[in-house]
């Protein structure tokens, strides 16, 4: 957790990954060696990779450790299937396989599926061990992230109803647990769906702001108990990103851009002192996205530039390396849409349409594969409409697009 340290795990990584692909060919029915290499290929999937949080920018990398921890995990819970921790096990492998491989790729239904095969261990072992704190979490993490699945193909009641199952499971592992940070933090997780789906659910924009304030005062406590953690003070940063953004929707332009503010300015400290780390890297990106957005619409058009493009100078180069990471290229297409913005206020009418054109280019693919959430859908559509807003204006000045770029 600490800043600065990425060096020293991208050397546990290149170290570990050797040693533990030589320790499996050996580790056959040595079911306790076994399970000690599943959770250790856990660990180098999320120092490769693992989404929202500090990593080395190796997504690929990430899914090859946890496909590995998983077919571990199936073949031993095949073996065992009365064994709680490996059932157990197995269960923590299905909710990875749902966010970190199959949501990240755009495959909601996918990820759904995962999530629902780790509910259902969860909900045996638990009617089981009804008491066991540690069944309790893995099942209160699978029912949140199964209703996030769910809102995300649509089901927004049935996925606020799972999300809120799982929230009140982790709430009361926390109320337990007070000193422990990681149930904290999960409260302040699953809060962040709450918040998610209500700000699809209504046109009421109250309740989604309020989730995600009650996330960041967990965030904010947990972050000043322990100053040093980057971690903790990441999570903060992406919850004022989550506010700037439900702010943003309700129109209010000012409160959004001093959100975005707080969060660069939470990230461009740790960056500046773990610049290799690729997981805050990206999260100063997306967050300079939304400033430079705001920016543009509050009539701030140098600074909005200046963010977006250095953004976008973070952004593309991860894509391009990891076509397969829609998370990643959404964000693209969200700086596209924020320069396209910019570039329209300016009058610049040829350069806004072309990068309404990029933007529009992969929400459009998106849809089309259904990896789109909420209102994401209707993006494709209005952003044709900015487009013909842009051709518009130069048939006005007798510029018109070339047939090309139409």
């Amino acid at each position: 957790d600490l800043p600065g340290s990425t060096k020293a795990r991208q050397l546990l990584v290149d170290k570990g990954l050797e040693y533990l692909d030589s320790l499996a060919r050996e580790a056959a029915g040595d079911v306790t060696l076994q399970r000690e290499l599943a959770k250790a290929y856990d660990k180098l999937g999320d120092l490769q990779g693992r989404l929202n949080t500090s990593n080395l920018g190796d997504t690929a990398g990430a899914r090859d450790s946890y496909r590995k921890a998983l077919a571990m995990r199936e073949a031993l819970a095949a073996a065992h299937p009365m064994d709680a921790g490996i059932q157990l096990d197995l269960a923590l492998s299905y909710d990875t396989q749902g966010r970190e491989i199959r949501w990240a790729s755009g495959d909601p239904a996918g990820a759904a599926e995962s999530h629902q095969k780790a509910g259902r261990i969860g909900e045996t072992l638990s009617a089981k061990s009804p008491d066991d704190m540690a069944v309790r979490k893995r099942l209160g993490i699978s029912l949140s992230r199964l209703g996030h699945m769910l809102a995300a193909k649509g089901d927004l009641a049935g996925g606020l109803t799972s999300v809120r199952k799982g929230l009140a499971i982790l709430e009361a592992l926390a109320a337990a647990t007070p000193s422990d940070v990681a149930a904290q933090s999960w409260v302040a997780v699953v809060q962040d769906l709450v918040g998610e789906i209500l700000v699809e659910a209504s046109p009421d924009k109250t309740p989604a702001l309020e989730a995600f304030r009650r996330s960041l005062a967990i965030r904010e406590t947990l972050a000043a108990r322990d100053p040093q953690n980057a971690w903790l003070r990441d999570s903060v940063a992406v919850s004022h990103t989550m506010i700037g953004e439900v702010l943003e929707r309700m129109g209010d332009k000012p409160g959004a851009l001093a959100s975005y503010r707080q969060a660069v300015a939470i990230l461009v400290t740790i960056s500046e002192a773990d610049p290799f780390d690729e997981g805050y890297r990206q999260h100063l990106a997306v967050m300079r996205t939304g400033a430079g957005t705001v920016l543009a619409e509050v009539g701030s058009p140098a600074e909005a530039l200046r963010e977006l493009r250095q953004a976008l100078a973070v952004l593309e180069p991860l894509a391009s390396a990891d076509p397969s990471n829609q998370m990643l290229r959404v964000s693209v297409a969200n700086a596209h849409t924020g320069l396209a913005k910019v570039e329209a206020r300016l009058g610049h009418w040829r350069a806004a349409r072309s990068w309404f054109e990029k933007s529009r280019e992969v929400w459009l693919d998106l849809r089309q594969r259904g990896a789109t959430t909420g209102s994401q859908a209707a993006l494709p559509d209005e952003l044709a409409r900015e487009i013909a807003r842009c051709d518009a204006a130069l048939a006005k000045l007798g510029t018109a697009a070339p047939a090309d770029q139409r």
